[in-house]
């Protein structure tokens, strides 16, 4: 009885194995061509560079800021010196004689207002720095600035022609005359050409005393 249970038992497992599919315990993932590697390194590479220009922007938005910010600091310690010398030298000049003449005298020069001198302090203190940015904004015109430089004319030029048109004067205030010299002229030259002037050398030979006055 044993034996034909046995025998159905191979006959049943015979049947049902061929049809139950076979299944790899570890699946093996498809390794990657050399193409789609090149083609990970380079975005890999792109987001780098993308990452690098983020930082640097970052970095040099950083420095500017910082750079604004000693900018502001410097202004501000520069205006609240400024301010100490102006109220100082204000308070040092009342103890002149002549002071309250020279503010009675300036008030009527300039029509300014009577209690100009009385409240000068008050005003002076409430003056920002936006107040005097904004003063020198409508004042100051860089694009008109004149300047003035003293020196060889053909050394500095061409350096002060960037900033705008040269206008040379020479050192009575005029309008610089451009002489160009006569490369062929020689001293012998010159002496003749001031005896012509003069009356020619025959004349000049002829004169046996002369007289200077002073």
């Amino acid at each position: 009885m044993k034996s034909h249970k046995s025998v159905a038992l191979v006959a049943i497992l015979a049947l049902i194995i061929p049809l139950t599919p076979l299944y790899s315990a570890s699946a093996k993932t498809p390794k990657p061509t050399l193409k789609e590697i090149r083609e990970a390194k380079e975005k890999e590479a792109a987001k780098k560079r993308e990452a690098d220009k983020a930082q640097a922007k970052l970095n040099a938005a950083n420095k500017t800021l910082k750079q604004l910010t000693a900018v502001a600091n410097a202004a501000q310690a520069k205006y609240v010196k400024a301010k100490a010398e102006l109220a100082g030298g204000f308070g040092r000049s009342l103890e002149q004689p002549g002071t309250v003449a020279n503010f009675a005298l300036n008030t009527a020069r300039y029509n300014l207002p009577k209690d100009y001198y009385a409240t000068y302090l008050k005003k002076l203190n409430s003056f920002t720095v936006a107040d005097i940015n904004a003063t020198a904004k409508r004042l100051i015109e860089p694009d008109k600035f004149i300047i003035t430089t003293v020196g060889n004319g053909s050394e500095i030029k061409e350096k002060l022609a960037q900033f705008g048109e040269v206008v040379e004067y020479d050192i009575m205030g005029e309008p610089a005359k451009q002489l160009v010299a006569d490369a062929n002229m020689t001293a012998e030259k010159v002496l003749e050409n001031y005896l012509n002037a003069i009356g020619g050398a025959d004349k000049v030979s002829a004169i046996k005393s002369a007289k200077i006055s002073m």
